[in-house]
């Protein structure tokens, strides 16, 4: 059974946050383990590179906007490359200062040391009510991506089901629902390849949708029984 480390982080950017690890031997009903204290200071530069990433790929999305406008509008081929590099330059930098702000804050350090002695392949879940906290990279992180944890977010305030209540559930195959959004100039056909074999190899059940519509998406994601959303494209608003 995996191990599952909570990682608590309550403040604002501008004067730091409060930093809690409970760990776990089971689920979120298991009575922790271990709790260790620690600390974030403050680093509104950190929110300026993700808000500055976010430019930067919202420039792509009126670039892509603009192309499914006018299909036969001639593009620039180097605009397109120099807003591409542009956006990836800012998501190394953002995921350089993240990785600096989590390796370098010496109150941290306790917490850090706890994860990097917890092996591979235990799940986070990171608990915060700072909107931006939960948009973070946080799968970039060296020290996650080496131990190949898998992360969730949550609020800090939430509903947990007794399990004693819970009614079991059928054995059978994953059910994953693919979305595809709009795909101009992108190879999705790699993606779905990809997909389809890890499908295979796991005996999961894929249902596809393409660019579907947010009535019909609504619809689907209520539906009982899906095990993993699975993006790929780009999630263009239409006013």
């Amino acid at each position: 059974m995996k191990r599952l480390l909570t990682l608590i982080l309550d403040g604002e950017f501008e004067q730091g946050f409060d930093a809690t690890l409970e760990i776990r031997q089971g689920d979120i009903h298991s009575p922790s383990q271990t709790r260790i204290r620690g600390r974030l200071s403050g680093n509104r530069e950190l929110l300026n590179c993700y808000r500055h990433w976010q430019q930067r790929y919202l420039s792509l999305e009126m670039l892509f906007r603009a192309l499914s406008a006018n299909p036969e509008q001639v593009t620039n081929s180097s605009q397109r490359g120099e807003a591409f590099a542009a956006c990836r330059r800012a998501a190394e930098v953002l995921e350089g200062s993240l990785n600096h702000w989590l390796n370098t804050d010496p109150e941290f350090r306790g917490i850090r040391d706890k994860l990097l002695r917890s092996g591979k392949k235990f799940q986070l879940l990171l608990q915060t009510n700072n909107p931006w906290l939960r948009r973070f990279p946080w799968h970039r992180w060296d020290l996650l991506a080496e131990a190949q944890a898998e992360v969730a977010l949550s609020a800090l305030e939430y509903d947990c089901p007794n399990p004693l209540n819970r009614q079991p559930t059928p054995k059978g195959k994953v059910r994953i629902l693919a979305i595809l959004g709009q795909g101009a100039n992108l190879n999705q056909q790699a993606d779905q390849q990809a997909l389809e074999e890890l499908a295979g190899q796991a005996g999961a059940q894929i249902t596809w949708r393409q660019e579907p519509q947010a009535s019909e998406l609504n619809q689907q994601l209520w539906e009982q029984g899906w095990d993993i959303l699975f993006f790929a494209g780009l999630a263009i608003k239409r006013q």
